[in-house]
């Protein structure tokens, strides 16, 4: 990746972040199916509005989410580009002394 420490910590911690992220929306939508077929199970419902109100569920979930982690992720990406753009500098204060 980066041979700056601190640029590493960061790639590392973006990475994790995005694997979070998909991580907890597998979840969300195993948790969504499973739930939608255990209430599907009782028949005085009908399935397909239970469906799709655990769908929607899962959506509305699923944008929290993504909100969430996308707003750390651009987050971590700024640190990114202020750290590169630091160390740019740095390296051509060094080679020109």
């Amino acid at each position: 990746m980066a041979e700056d420490p601190k640029l590493n910590n960061l790639f590392n911690r973006l990475d994790n972040n995005r694997r979070k992220r998909v991580t907890l929306q597998i979840m969300v939508w195993i948790l969504v199916f499973f739930l939608s077929l255990s209430i599907n199970s009782y028949w005085y419902l009908n399935p397909i509005i239970v469906i799709v109100v655990w769908s929607i569920i899962g959506i509305i979930v699923t944008f929290i989410i993504n909100y969430y982690y996308k707003k750390e992720e651009i987050q971590i990406l700024i640190q990114i580009k202020q750290s590169a753009v630091f160390n740019k500098k740095g390296k051509k204060e060094t080679k020109t002394m």
